[in-house]
């Protein structure tokens, strides 16, 4: 005879860890960084950025997935990505970062510039607001 209560807490455990291992693993593919709210960024342009800082190379794919997870997704995905980019890149001009396409792969961030934001934004999100530091 089955046990149905001890079968349901191994299912819920087994969930969790689930769980846990799509957290762990969405921040390794879309990165955590925190961006300034001063940035003026819409949230789809922030999870743009936050996948162009964790990673050297960027698929199309990542980025997919980073704006729409698994729901909704149009026709012509590549488009849309490339139109939240094109605004995205206006919108970091000022800031001197550029945002560089390999033609049918997705996008990049210049090394240098994507090593320089990890540092300027780990260190100024710690730091309080009065300090130079993100006022969230």
């Amino acid at each position: 005879m089955v046990d149905f209560a001890a079968a349901c807490k191994q299912l819920r455990v087994e969930v969790e860890t689930l769980k846990e291992e799509n957290r762990q693993l969405r921040k390794l593919l879309f990165g955590d960084t925190e961006i300034p709210w001063d940035w003026g960024l819409t949230p789809t342009h922030t999870a743009i950025l936050r996948c162009l800082i964790a990673q050297p190379e960027v698929p199309y794919e990542v980025i997919e997935r980073a704006i729409y997870g698994d729901a909704y997704q149009p026709a012509d995905m590549k488009a849309v990505v490339r139109t939240h980019v094109r605004h995205l890149r206006l919108k970091l001009q000022p800031r001197n970062i550029e945002i560089h396409n390999r033609s049918g792969f997705g996008y990049r961030l210049d090394p240098a510039t994507r090593k320089r934001l990890q540092q300027d934004l780990k260190s100024n999100a710690n730091k309080p607001a009065s300090e130079g530091g993100f006022s969230f």
